[in-house]
């Protein structure tokens, strides 16, 4: 695999995105391909959607699963935007909790109960209609980090200047570790 050159990335951002956007070239491919499909499944022009526009404006409540999917089909990329509401999250930590200390009275009351958990998580994950992400840049930016090749323009070329710091993104995105933590001497365990 090749690297590109570092004027790849002004070739791509004809727009005026550059200080919205990170500077990355595949910062930039996963916005033009999600302004693309967003385009594609919405009655919206193309021109209108901005890395500072909200997906609420895109993706109203009402039949907002089905428009998730369409966008998911023409973007090429299955990325999680759906969850459950908070609520839902926590009703299922105290019937969680309650599965475990049944499990010390009855065994037989602890199934019952764990059996409802699994359900009920079940259903509000399938059913979850609250969007994860708040504007297009931080889908940008989730796409980007998470799905680096399918976001880019060119797949078989990776810049790993670009690279070298994903799997930090990746951690410090995901987890509450600090970025003084994460050293490249670190001790593996």
């Amino acid at each position: 695999m090749t690297t590109l050159p570092t004027t790849a990335c002004a070739s791509i951002a004809a727009d005026d995105y550059t200080g919205i956007l990170q500077k990355s070239e595949y910062t930039f491919a996963a916005f033009y391909k999600i302004r693309s499909a967003i385009a594609a499944t919405q009655p919206i022009d193309k021109t209108s959607i901005r890395p500072d526009s909200q997906l609420e404006t895109f993706f109203p409540r009402k039949g907002r699963q089905q428009n998730i999917r369409a966008f998911q089909k023409a973007l090429g990329i299955d990325v999680q935007l759906l969850v459950m509401h908070d609520s839902l999250e926590w009703a299922i930590l105290l019937s969680a909790a309650t599965t475990f200390v049944t499990l010390f009275f009855t065994w037989k009351g602890a199934l019952v109960w764990l059996a409802f958990t699994l359900l009920v998580s079940w259903l509000a994950t399938k059913f979850g209609r609250e969007l994860r992400l708040n504007s297009v840049q931080e889908l940008t930016e989730k796409i980007a980090r998470e799905h680096y090749i399918q976001a880019s323009h060119y797949p078989a070329i990776i810049n790993y200047g670009e690279t070298s710091n994903l799997p930090e993104q990746l951690l410090l995105n995901d987890t509450d570790f600090e970025p003084a933590v994460l050293i490249h001497d670190a001790p593996c365990w």
